[in-house]
């Protein structure tokens, strides 16, 4: 018997028809044409993504965390850069919208306490580490604080993964922000635009030490949802047991 309701109220669901590409180093080795390669697919993969005015709808990147960048961050901030590579340490990705009631700073200085209440001490922060002149028209006027967080764990009697999440949740709960990654394993990058855009939009993809074993690529194609930011890249748990076996 054919299911009379199945194909109604289809303009009230959600839909995609995205671009997915993994690529993964079987040696445990972190390199740069991991990521590269990822681009490229992505790039190629172009027609499965979505155009506004020429536009991209959207695209990012997870890989597992850069912690060779890392330790240069740390070093240059007169820290240990070796951290890098405790289990303990984890990065955030944070994006804060500009244009709400609340100020970025205000949403910064209450998240700073939700990590000192849930015991991640705050080790070095970056903010708005990329090249805006990238983007086009949507993707500018869209544009958050790009905020980086690396922090060190610090509650002996839970599991790093399970004291990240918890923080995570209640992150979001409290704050209109998006929480693109908070791992001690992997890092998004995701922009409102093509995927050529995105290795020209990060300083962290334009540099030599951004590295990564694994690499997820997806290129976002909305079918009846509004083109918007915080809707590119939303696998943030996929491939969340990348790490480096080196």
């Amino acid at each position: 018997m054919r299911d009379e309701g199945r194909f109604q109220n289809l303009l009230a669901t959600e839909h995609d028809s995205c671009g997915i590409i993994c690529i993964v180093e079987k040696d445990g080795y972190p390199s740069r044409d991991n990521i590269q390669k990822t681009i490229d697919a992505l790039v190629k993969m172009e027609h499965r993504s979505g155009f506004i005015n020429g536009e991209g709808d959207g695209c990012g990147i997870l890989t597992d965390i850069p912690r060779a960048l890392w330790e240069k961050k740390l070093t240059d901030a007169g820290l240990d850069g070796k951290l890098a590579y405790d289990e303990r340490f984890s990065v955030g990705h944070i994006f804060v919208p500009r244009k709400l009631d609340i100020s970025v700073a205000d949403m910064q200085k209450g998240i700073r306490e939700l990590f000192a209440q849930f015991q991640v001490n705050i080790l070095l922060e970056q903010e708005n580490q990329v090249d805006s002149s990238v983007l086009g028209p949507n993707g500018r006027n869209d544009e958050p604080t790009f905020w980086q967080i690396a922090g060190l764990c610090d509650k002996q009697e839970v599991k790093v993964a399970d004291q990240l999440f918890e923080l995570h949740v209640a992150i979001e709960a409290k704050y209109n922000v998006h929480v693109a990654t908070l791992s001690n394993v992997t890092a998004a990058y995701k922009v409102m635009g093509a995927a050529s855009i995105l290795p020209k939009y990060y300083n962290d993809t334009r540099d030599p030490l951004f590295a990564a074993q694994v690499t997820i690529g997806h290129n976002r194609y909305s079918t009846n949802t509004q083109s918007s930011f915080f809707r590119v890249q939303r696998s943030r748990v996929s491939g969340t047991t990348a790490r480096s076996t080196r």
